[in-house]
Protein backbone atom coordinates (compact mmCIF):
# COMPACT_ATOMS: atom_id res chain seq x y z
CA UNK A 1 0.00 0.00 0.00
CA UNK A 2 2.55 2.27 0.76
CA UNK A 3 4.26 2.10 -2.70
CA UNK A 4 0.88 2.91 -4.23
CA UNK A 5 0.50 5.76 -1.61
CA UNK A 6 4.01 7.64 -2.83
CA UNK A 7 2.77 7.07 -6.08
CA UNK A 8 0.23 9.04 -5.77
CA UNK A 9 1.55 11.97 -3.79
CA UNK A 10 4.32 12.33 -5.89
CA UNK A 11 2.15 12.91 -8.95
CA UNK A 12 0.56 15.66 -7.08
CA UNK A 13 4.30 16.86 -6.24
CA UNK A 14 3.75 16.48 -2.27
CA UNK A 15 7.64 17.13 -0.97
CA UNK A 16 8.70 13.90 0.43
CA UNK A 17 9.79 15.35 3.94
CA UNK A 18 5.87 16.38 4.45
CA UNK A 19 5.36 12.12 4.36
CA UNK A 20 5.25 9.96 7.51
CA UNK A 21 5.19 6.12 7.71
CA UNK A 22 4.23 3.95 10.03
CA UNK A 23 7.19 2.10 11.04
CA UNK A 24 7.66 -1.75 10.92
CA UNK A 25 11.51 -2.29 11.89
CA UNK A 26 14.04 -3.68 9.60
CA UNK A 27 12.95 -5.45 6.50
CA UNK A 28 12.65 -9.32 7.72
CA UNK A 29 15.28 -10.54 4.64
CA UNK A 30 17.11 -7.46 3.27
CA UNK A 31 18.29 -9.53 0.05
CA UNK A 32 15.15 -9.54 -1.49
CA UNK A 33 15.49 -6.08 -2.63
CA UNK A 34 16.64 -6.18 -6.12
CA UNK A 35 19.67 -3.57 -6.01
CA UNK A 36 20.86 -5.49 -3.21
CA UNK A 37 24.24 -7.45 -3.69
CA UNK A 38 23.45 -10.87 -3.53
CA UNK A 39 26.62 -11.91 -3.46
CA UNK A 40 27.43 -10.50 -0.36
CA UNK A 41 24.32 -11.92 1.60
CA UNK A 42 26.00 -15.21 3.79
CA UNK A 43 29.31 -12.46 4.19
CA UNK A 44 30.16 -12.04 7.94
CA UNK A 45 32.36 -8.85 8.11
CA UNK A 46 34.79 -7.34 10.60
CA UNK A 47 33.31 -4.44 12.69
CA UNK A 48 34.95 -1.72 13.82
CA UNK A 49 32.86 0.60 16.59
CA UNK A 50 34.70 3.67 18.28
CA UNK A 51 33.44 5.67 20.76
CA UNK A 52 34.65 8.22 23.00
CA UNK A 53 38.46 6.50 23.40
CA UNK A 54 37.40 2.95 22.82
CA UNK A 55 37.65 0.86 19.72
CA UNK A 56 35.96 -2.51 19.25
CA UNK A 57 35.99 -5.03 16.91
CA UNK A 58 33.35 -7.46 16.25
CA UNK A 59 31.50 -9.72 13.53
CA UNK A 60 28.65 -8.00 11.40
CA UNK A 61 26.72 -10.46 9.59
CA UNK A 62 25.67 -9.01 5.51
CA UNK A 63 22.16 -9.49 6.15
CA UNK A 64 21.42 -7.61 9.35
CA UNK A 65 21.47 -4.18 10.35
CA UNK A 66 24.80 -2.71 12.09
CA UNK A 67 22.89 -1.67 15.16
CA UNK A 68 22.15 -5.37 15.69
CA UNK A 69 26.03 -6.15 15.49
CA UNK A 70 26.61 -4.13 17.83
CA UNK A 71 23.89 -5.11 20.46
CA UNK A 72 24.80 -8.80 19.98
CA UNK A 73 28.63 -7.77 20.95
CA UNK A 74 27.26 -6.08 24.29
CA UNK A 75 27.81 -2.51 23.62
CA UNK A 76 25.43 -0.05 24.95
CA UNK A 77 24.28 1.76 21.52
CA UNK A 78 20.76 4.33 21.28
CA UNK A 79 18.24 2.85 19.27
CA UNK A 80 14.33 3.47 19.00
CA UNK A 81 12.26 2.57 15.85
CA UNK A 82 14.55 0.19 14.15
CA UNK A 83 12.96 1.30 10.95
CA UNK A 84 15.56 3.87 10.40
CA UNK A 85 12.85 7.21 11.03
CA UNK A 86 13.75 8.40 14.07
CA UNK A 87 17.59 9.02 14.15
CA UNK A 88 18.20 7.91 17.31
CA UNK A 89 21.11 5.37 16.39
CA UNK A 90 22.20 8.10 13.87
CA UNK A 91 26.02 7.72 13.12
CA UNK A 92 29.09 8.16 11.25
CA UNK A 93 30.39 5.20 8.80
CA UNK A 94 33.68 6.22 8.48
CA UNK A 95 34.80 3.49 6.69
CA UNK A 96 33.61 0.68 4.64
CA UNK A 97 30.74 0.00 2.04
CA UNK A 98 27.19 -0.11 3.07
CA UNK A 99 23.77 -0.82 2.11
CA UNK A 100 20.68 1.23 3.00
CA UNK A 101 17.47 -0.27 2.39
CA UNK A 102 15.53 2.49 -0.18
CA UNK A 103 12.41 1.70 1.59
CA UNK A 104 14.26 2.47 5.25
CA UNK A 105 16.37 5.15 4.63
CA UNK A 106 15.12 8.09 6.74
CA UNK A 107 18.31 10.04 6.44
CA UNK A 108 18.55 13.68 6.13
CA UNK A 109 19.86 15.07 2.70
CA UNK A 110 22.90 16.40 4.82
CA UNK A 111 23.60 13.25 6.27
CA UNK A 112 23.99 11.54 3.16
CA UNK A 113 26.76 14.15 2.18
CA UNK A 114 28.77 13.58 4.86
CA UNK A 115 28.98 9.83 6.03
CA UNK A 116 25.99 9.77 8.87
CA UNK A 117 23.55 6.34 8.87
CA UNK A 118 20.97 5.21 10.40
CA UNK A 119 22.08 1.76 11.71
CA UNK A 120 19.34 -0.19 12.75
CA UNK A 121 18.81 0.25 8.89
CA UNK A 122 22.35 -0.05 7.60
CA UNK A 123 24.11 -3.39 6.54
CA UNK A 124 27.66 -4.19 6.30
CA UNK A 125 28.84 -5.37 2.52
CA UNK A 126 32.68 -5.11 3.70
CA UNK A 127 34.79 -4.11 6.94
CA UNK A 128 33.27 -1.41 8.29
CA UNK A 129 34.89 1.58 10.58
CA UNK A 130 32.01 3.36 12.61
CA UNK A 131 32.00 5.93 15.65
CA UNK A 132 28.69 6.11 17.59
CA UNK A 133 27.52 7.66 20.56
CA UNK A 134 28.54 7.22 24.07
CA UNK A 135 25.86 6.24 26.12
Amino acid sequence: MYRYLEAELAKINVPENRIRREVFGSPKDITLFPDYPKEKAGNVYRLTVRRGVHEDIIPAKANEPIAVAIERAGILFPTDCRSGACGFCRSRVISGEVYVSPENDGRRKEDKEVGYYHLCATYPLSDVTVKIAIV
